[in-house]
């Protein structure tokens, strides 16, 4: 058995992370609960990251009982060579496409070898018996599943964004976008600022809907006073006249 194992994840799944799928809850509330900002920890092989957060991985883990349904089951810590070996498919996509260094396979593999006591033609066995499951999967749901046969019906369990803090609707992100257009400065609500529409929609994602209004409000509201005492100073200094 395995202490760190491969695990490729199928085509169809291309764009259905919960990273993915879900910036804001992700950054904001996933990944935090389970990668501490102090010395967080892999949890396969013990690794401290006790200077850089950045080598612990937030690591989704999901299953696939059956066509259509696909579970998140987990989210764990992984340091980035474990990350790297569970996803070795991956990796050597993006060294195919010049997305990653090429030594970055042999670094990979052999830290792979070191925490499972095992031998370089082990780790080739592995990697052909990972790659054979992911197509395994990808055959009983059909081949390009996503694109002939609809969408895979995916439940992120505990780990989905609450239903009180609802993801912004296109009308409020249209509202935050109006009011960063042509903005250089970053807009300051209270005790908080934001400095472009991306970070507001973000943040605001992240708070329960009551606040979420009177944020998105406010904002809103800040930006109008602001263009309004512009055009009053505009017209000050281009010295208009108004009678008496």
């Amino acid at each position: 058995m395995r202490r760190l194992r491969m695990d490729f994840q199928p085509l169809f799944m291309a764009g259905y992370s919960l990273r993915k799928r879900d910036a804001s809850h992700w950054e904001n509330s996933v990944k935090p609960s389970v990668v501490p900002r102090k010395n967080p920890v892999c949890s396969v092989c013990g690794f401290v990251a006790e200077t850089k957060g950045g080598l612990i991985h937030a690591d989704e883990v999901w299953s696939f009982p059956e066509p259509p349904k696909v579970f998140l089951t987990d989210v764990r810590p992984l340091c980035v060579y474990c990350h790297e070996a569970k996803d070795f498919g991956d990796l050597l996509r993006r060294i195919r496409e010049g997305k990653a260094k090429a030594s970055m396979a042999s670094t990979v593999m052999e830290h792979y070898c070191r925490i499972n006591a095992c031998s370089r033609d082990d780790f080739d066995e592995d990697v052909k018996a990972a790659f054979a499951i992911r197509d395994e999967v990808e055959k009983r749901y059909g081949w390009g599943f996503k694109w002939l046969k609809g969408e895979p019906e995916v439940e992120y369990g505990r780990w989905d964004r609450p239903a009180d803090t609802p993801r912004l609707t296109d009308a409020e992100k249209r509202q935050i976008k109006l009011a960063f257009a042509g903005r250089d400065e970053p807009i300051t609500v209270g005790s908080t600022t934001f400095k472009t529409h991306a970070s507001a929609i973000r943040w605001l994602q992240s708070i329960k809907l009551d606040e979420r209004a009177k944020f998105v409000a406010a904002i809103v509201a800040t930006v109008e006073e602001e263009r309004e005492d512009d055009e009053v100073m505009s017209e000050r200094d281009e010295g208009i006249q108004f009678e008496s």
